[in-house]
């Protein structure tokens, strides 16, 4: 489900405050945690398709939940400056149990918007390994396919975006 006004951020926050277990994923602007950031933020609270959850904060193209000052035109000339929704997902993950598929890549991302894990982090790709360490690919879409369970729809999402 797309957020895209402030009613459906309400509405997550308080899903994300009445789960335990979140699976976050950060979409960015580039690889590197330095100098990129985050454009929006994929939150899964179960396995119904309803569950999943994508808050836009600062696509340089649009279509992002509103109140943000100045939105970055490149991938890497953010100010620094935060964005609601941004210190509304920190706060209402802290002391949670954070997943994610290669979650150190997330949480560096992360801390540049002030996320500090104050609860377990779990890492699916860790898992994957642990399970079978000769699997022949980590990547998130083959552990997927491994474990007979939805991959990311990453070009829905996109498209999905782009339409808006």
């Amino acid at each position: 489900m797309l957020v895209n006004d402030s009613l459906l951020l309400d509405m997550l926050i308080r899903r994300m405050d009445s789960n335990h277990d979140i699976v976050v994923d950060v979409e960015t602007s580039g690889l590197d945690f330095k100098a990129n950031h985050i454009v929006g933020y994929v939150i899964t609270l179960g396995p119904r398709e309803g569950d999943t959850f994508y808050v836009p904060v600062r696509h340089s193209g649009g279509g992002n939940l509103a109140s943000i000052a100045q939105v970055p035109t490149s991938a890497t000339n953010w100010s620094g400056s935060l964005h609601q929704a941004d210190i509304r997902i920190i706060n209402a993950l802290k002391g949670k149990h954070i997943i994610g598929h290669n979650i150190s890549f997330d949480l560096r991302f992360l801390s540049r918007v002030g996320y500090v894990p104050t609860g377990p982090v779990t890492d699916t790709m860790v898992q994957a390994f642990l399970l079978d360490e000769l699997q022949p690919s980590l990547s998130l879409d083959s552990c997927c396919k491994v474990r007979g369970v939805q991959a990311k729809k990453g070009d829905d999402l996109y498209k999905a975006i782009a339409a808006k």
